[in-house]
Parts: structure tokens; C-alpha cells; sequence
């Protein structure tokens, strides 16, 4: 290796670690110092709107006998069409393209039917509230319970105003004359199942924040939160008396209010 090849190999190193270093910057907060600091008196409102809830089971049964059912069918069609006299000499390999694609369409359309029908079994096994309204508030309670207890910030209740829909942005400069200084607006948006056959399944939560300022209208800060539970066997989410769907419910409220409560950023009592 030459001086010059050594020289050039040194800089892209450098180069390198400079560029790693910039992409381990700390990621945004919700709110600025400024803003965190002029906070004041907090009101809390929830989304009036049920959140997309999209919960679907393994389909592993499905999409096994999808790509019998399938292929078989494919192959028994091709064989028929076979008969044709002038169709013998491409037969064999027309006859295992068919099957395949038969098996992979039947394994497609078997999976996703199975995982319907043991979608909607994990649902019975869910609480009640799980894909009304009501969970929107249970989501607001944990933010204020969890931030009267670990912060110095007065934090208000409130039913009204509060988004109709996902897309809905109420007006809450009226609050102003009621002593609130700024409202925080949250939302549960989706709630889904996640996982593969054999690996589980899991509670997956996606939630929105937002801070307006009551005098101005203006949004201070808005922010996407996830949470995603542990992963439990697909016997043990559809087993009523296992309430593992409510624990891992539980557990994501109380992840997401934490996370609400620390980006507010105010100090503990």
C-alpha cells in the first residue's frame, strides 16, 4: 500500500467517525427550556373518537391448509387442461408453476382469513373498551395521575374542548378565561397486535401529545408515542380469566403517561 492509498484510507476513517458521532445527536423533546418554564396552570383533555383497532391472530392453521387447498386445486386444473393433445409436451412444467402459485396464493388468502377469525377471538377476550371512546379517557386519568405524582405542575381535567377525530383541532383560547394556561391534548390512535407464528404476539399502542399554548392557540410542541408489550402466546390472549390483554393495556397507558410527564419536563414534588 502506498503512502498516498494510506494517506486516503486514514481521512475516510475520520470521516467516518465524524459522521457517526453527528448521528448520535440527542433526539427532539416535545417542548423547548423556554416554553417548559411557562407552562403554568395544565388542562388535560382526551380524543371524543375510538381508536383504529386492528387486532389479528397467527393464521398459521389458515395459511397451512390455504396452500393445500391451493395447490391441489391448481394441479388438479392443470391436469384437466393436459388432456389436450397438443398441450402434452409443456404439461410437466406447466403443471408444477400451477401448483406453486395455487400454494403460495391459497397460503396468502388462508393466513390472513385465519388471522381474522382469531383476531376476533383475541377481541372477545379483551375488555370492553377496548374499541370505544372510554379509552381515551382512561389514557388521560393515567397522564394526570402520573403527573400530579412526579411533578410540581397543576394539572385540570377537562371533557370539553377535545378532537372529534383524528384530524379535528379544536380551538381552546376560550379556556383562557378559566385560569388554564395550556392544554395538553392526548390521543390513542391505533391499537394492534404484532407478531409471527411460533414468536408471540403483542400489544402494540400508538398514541399522540400535543401542548397549545390557551392565549395564543399556538402548538407548542406534538409528538408520536409507541409502545409495544411483551410478547405472549396466542392461547394465552384469547384465556378471558389470564387478563393479559388488560395488563398489557394497563401497561401501556402508564408507559405513555411517563413519557408525556417527562418530555413536560417540570420537577419532581
Amino acid at each position: 500500500m502506498t503512502i498516498d492509498t494510506r494517506r486516503f484510507v486514514a481521512w475516510c476513517a475520520v470521516l467516518l467517525t465524524a459522521l457517526q458521532c453527528g448521528c448520535a445527536a440527542v433526539a427532539p423533546r416535545l417542548l423547548s427550556e423556554s416554553d417548559k418554564a411557562r407552562l403554568g396552570t395544565i388542562a388535560v383533555t382526551a380524543a371524543r373518537h375510538a381508536p383504529d383497532t386492528r387486532i389479528k391472530g397467527p393464521g398459521q392453521k389458515g395459511g397451512k391448509a390455504g396452500i393445500a387447498i391451493g395447490g391441489l386445486g391448481a394441479a388438479a386444473a392443470t391436469v384437466a387442461s393436459c388432456l389436450n393433445p397438443f398441450a402434452i409436451l409443456t404439461c410437466p412444467a406447466m403443471l408444477l408453476t400451477m401448483t406453486a402459485l395455487g400454494a403460495t396464493a391459497g397460503g396468502v388468502i388462508g393466513h390472513q382469513i385465519n388471522a381474522r377469525i382469531s383476531g376476533s377471538e383475541i377481541e372477545a377476550a379483551a375488555p370492553d373498551d377496548v374499541d370505544d371512546p372510554r379509552t381515551q379517557l382512561a389514557l388521560r386519568d393515567w397522564v394526570i395521575r402520573h403527573a400530579r405524582g412526579h411533578t410540581s405542575l397543576e394539572y385540570v381535567p377537562i371533557d370539553d374542548p377535545a378532537p372529534a377525530s383524528r384530524a379535528d383541532k379544536p380551538d381552546y383560547r376560550p379556556l383562557s378565561g378559566s385560569g388554564i394556561d395550556s392544554v395538553v391534548e392526548v390521543a390513542l390512535l391505533e391499537l394492534s397486535t404484532e407478531g409471527r407464528p411460533g414468536q408471540g404476539l403483542a400489544l402494540a399502542m400508538t398514541s399522540r401529545v400535543r401542548v397549545i399554548r390557551v392565549a395564543s392557540g399556538a402548538v407548542l410542541g406534538e409528538e408520536i408515542i409507541r409502545y409495544r408489550s411483551d410478547a405472549h402466546p396466542y392461547e394465552k390472549w384469547i384465556d378471558k380469566d389470564g387478563n393479559i390483554f388488560r395488563t398489557a393495556l394497563e401497561r401501556g397507558y402508564q408507559s405513555i403517561a411517563e413519557r408525556i410527564a417527562g418530555e413536560l419536563g417540570a420537577g419532581p414534588r
